[in-house]
């Protein structure tokens, strides 16, 4: 999570990317001003972004650690 550390006022989250290895691949970021993430949203944006960046990575082939012992 970021606050005003590039831009001042800005914010963002962002989650990792990764493929079937899991190494990172890619990062999915949410960024916007301080009024639009701010401490009663910016959860729920991490909460989307981790959601996405999950859907996306299991596109890719990648497994979480529960799905990799429930396969074994």
């Amino acid at each position: 999570l970021g606050t005003g550390e590039v831009f001042p006022g800005g914010g963002g989250v962002a989650a990792p990317v990764l493929i079937a290895a899991g190494d990172l691949t890619a990062a999915i970021s949410v960024v916007g001003t301080g009024l639009q993430i701010n401490e009663d949203n910016r959860d729920y944006l991490a909460g989307k972004a981790i959601a996405c960046a999950k859907d996306i990575s299991r596109l890719l082939g990648w497994k979480s650690p529960f799905e990799q012992l429930a396969s074994s």
